[in-house]
């Protein structure tokens, strides 16, 4: 028997807008995130929570879109995608 077989992984690199209250609590506009290849808006959902614990708790009230159109939770990601998070706004 040889030597198993290695797999590289491809990288997707998305950059990621935060809106309102989410970009008061990242302190930032926008972060670029790098993910394996495959990765649809749901897995994104995940890894930012759990990698962004501040903006955990509004993640699943946002709306996300890509490239300026909004995004379903199968969407697959690109790289160089543009992705939005758009938490819910509320006042009058």
């Amino acid at each position: 028997m040889g030597e198993p077989v290695k797999r590289s992984v491809n990288i997707v690199r998305v950059n990621v807008l935060w809106f309102a209250e989410l970009a008061d609590r990242m302190n930032e506009r926008e972060t670029v995130i790098e993910l394996p290849e495959g990765v649809a808006v749901r897995d994104l959902r995940g890894r930012v929570g759990d990698q962004f614990g501040q903006i955990a708790d509004l993640l699943d009230r946002c709306m996300v879109a890509i490239n300026g159109e909004y995004a379903g939770p199968e969407r697959v990601l690109k790289s160089g995608d543009q992705v939005a998070f758009i938490p819910p706004v509320s006042g009058g």
